[in-house]
């Protein structure tokens, strides 16, 4: 199998699993029915979707260039890059880094338990 097709099999397989363990099926499934979201879940979710993107990244380097944008439309393309980052940034800020990655919800439940 050609480099570039594992990274972009991998890369598939990633956003496949990252995007299937944020429904609200897969929670409700893992919580036992309970209707809620376990309280480790988001930090587990966060920890495995990076393992599974470094192994992703690892096929990265193989790769050859995919796509080469010419001219202007580079630009252009590293101004989308900026705007996308942008947003998440802005999404991190409104959430909370420590809601965001998962530690929020473990230590607002550690805080009611000590008591």
């Amino acid at each position: 199998m050609p480099d570039y097709a594992v990274f972009i099999l991998r890369f598939c397989l990633f956003a496949g699993a990252h995007s299937l363990f944020a429904t609200e099926w897969v929670k409700n499934r893992v919580a036992g029915g309970a209707g809620r979201e376990p309280r480790s879940y988001r930090l587990i979710y966060n920890l495995a979707s990076l393992v599974m993107f470094i192994w992703v990244m690892g096929a990265y380097g193989n790769s050859p260039v995919l796509y080469y944008a010419p001219g202007v439309w580079s630009l252009i393309m590293y101004l989308l890059q900026l705007v996308l980052l942008c947003i998440l940034v802005n999404c991190v800020r409104q959430t909370g880094i420590n809601d965001f990655l998962g530690f929020g919800r473990i230590r607002s439940i550690s805080r009611r338990c000590s008591s």
